[in-house]
């Protein structure tokens, strides 16, 4: 197991001098750096973590019904895609309940107490 130990350090360089106060900040980085090593640390990078899943086959059954549904529509002349008629809109308005029960958005629309 692994854990990690997040520590800031301020160091002050007096100096008004940009090139002497790089030269001392590069030390004393380095020396941190020396000092975690001796010490049996070390210092976490970045990285990236990929997961990978494959697909599995959509059930053939469902895309069978749903294929039916589309052709339905199609020789009705009721494709609701890219919008549905008006009519159609104001007989679903008020028929999907929203937020779901369980959600974590009250109906309103106003923040959940905490």
């Amino acid at each position: 197991m692994r854990i990690s130990l997040d520590v800031e350090i301020f160091a002050y360089v007096m100096t008004p001098d940009y090139n002497e106060f790089t030269a001392v900040q590069e030390d004393v980085l380095l020396r941190i750096m020396e000092l975690v090593e001796q010490a049996g640390g070390q210092f976490a990078f970045p990285s990236t973590v990929y997961y990978h899943a494959e697909d599995k086959a959509s059930d053939p059954e469902l895309r069978r019904r749903a294929e039916q549904s589309v052709e339905v529509w199609r020789k009705e002349g009721k494709l609701p895609f890219p919008d549905f008629d008006w009519r159609d809109k104001s007989e679903m308005r008020g028929t999907l309940r929203y937020p779901p029960e369980g959600s974590a958005s009250p109906e309103d629309g106003s923040p959940k107490p905490a």
